[in-house]
């Protein structure tokens, strides 16, 4: 019964919804250090779910883009400080996906192990090319984000036009952001 209780705490605790970028090393940390009472496929699952809650929480549009709009008045935050904050939760995140045996996984979750572990190790590598430092042209740039999201967001109601609105309005301190970074060149 307490075992049943404490696995039954640790899938509750970690899979809350994230509060801050700060609860992330927490929950990754705690995934690790549980990982006797955790099968290695509850592990794998609990981490894939914590990286796609983290993904849709850092990257808010980017729900538009896999059907599954978040917070739909909100951009995603380029502040230096944001992205170095990024890089550090990437590392994070790998370790916790090498603190994983892949032997004891079946096809399906080595399949997620793999995607997730490929995926972190390529956005690592990514990060020698700063993609913060890319010149912006007419066809690509910060400028252009707004254009892509309305492309694949759905309008179905009269609510779904109000909160891309709002977004567009929040764009403003977007681009507040934006600005000292461009600069940067």
């Amino acid at each position: 019964m307490k075992k049943t209780l404490s696995i039954f705490f640790i899938i509750f605790f970690l899979t809350k919804p994230l509060i801050g970028q700060e609860r992330i090393k927490y929950k990754i940390e705690e995934l690790i250090k549980n990982s006797g009472k955790l099968l290695e496929r509850e592990r794998i699952r609990l981490l894939s779910k914590i990286y796609m809650d983290y993904l849709l929480q850092t990257y808010p549009e980017f729900g538009a883009f896999i059907g599954k709009p978040s917070n739909k008045s909100e951009w995603t935050d380029f502040s230096l400080e944001a992205i170095e904050q990024r890089k550090i939760d990437r590392s994070i995140f790998l370790k916790g996906v090498q603190a994983l045996n892949r032997t004891n996984l079946d096809t399906v979750d080595q399949l997620t192990y793999d995607l997730l572990k490929n995926a972190l190790e390529l956005e690592k590598e990514g990060e020698k090319f700063p993609s913060e430092l890319m010149p912006v042209n007419q066809i690509s740039g910060y400028h252009q984000m707004m254009m892509n999201v309305s492309d694949v967001t759905t309008f179905k109601t009269q609510k779904d036009i109000d909160d891309f609105v709002s977004q567009g309005c929040g764009s403003f301190n977007f681009y507040i952001v934006i600005i000292p970074i461009l600069s940067i060149r």
